[in-house]
């Protein structure tokens, strides 16, 4: 069985920060300003880009104390305030 050591979490976190704000900043370069739960990132969306499964990633990424806090946004459905998970 082959064993490779992966990078630190605090890596992987900050590396993916850093691919958000490039996201960020190429949306606002094209004028893109609004966000909607379509855009944002799903658990699997998550796990995909981090190469682990979905397990892995719901409990030891996304549990991680620096990792970003969930965020939901309201919705024109929706007229009762939205709160954090």
């Amino acid at each position: 069985m082959n064993h490779t050591e992966s990078p630190p979490l605090s890596t992987m976190i900050e590396k993916l920060e850093s691919v958000i704000a490039q996201c960020e900043q190429k949306l606002n370069d094209i004028g893109v300003h609004q966000e909607s739960d379509t855009d944002l990132w799903s658990m699997a969306d998550i796990a995909g880009y981090l190469k682990f499964s979905y397990k892995y990633t719901n409990e030891y990424i996304v549990a991680h104390r620096s990792f970003p806090k969930p965020l939901r946004f309201s919705t024109n459905k929706s007229k009762q305030k939205c709160r954090p998970r």
